[in-house]
């Protein structure tokens, strides 16, 4: 039977007022998004392209390990996340050639 260990695992539920001013990635695991509540779309920077994922209330995607990402919020709610946090780091949106406003 397969197990998971939650050792170094973060769970984490998150309000999401505003679209995010700056990137993350996980370099331990990949993070499991839930939208619980509230419309966004989930942004991967994919070798240096752009994919939006439409996340409206209870969809759910997988950000895979070391992809950095970000959400564009549409209407504001909240978020579950999973993920293992080891290690995770944060850019400014900047660096996706991307402006603090988008």
């Amino acid at each position: 039977m397969p197990t998971f260990d939650l050792a170094e695992t973060c769970i984490g539920v998150f309000h999401n007022a505003a679209t995010w001013d700056s990137w993350e990635m996980h370099p331990a695991g990949d993070d499991i998004v839930c939208l619980l509540s509230g419309s966004l779309d989930v942004v991967l920077d994919e070798d240096g392209a752009e994919r939006n994922i439409e996340l409206r209330p209870l969809a759910t995607c997988i950000v895979p390990r070391s992809v950095w990402h970000r959400a564009v919020v549409h209407v504001p709610g909240d978020t579950l996340h999973i993920t293992r946090g080891a290690g995770t780091q944060h850019r400014p949106v900047e660096h996706a050639g991307q402006s603090a406003a988008s």
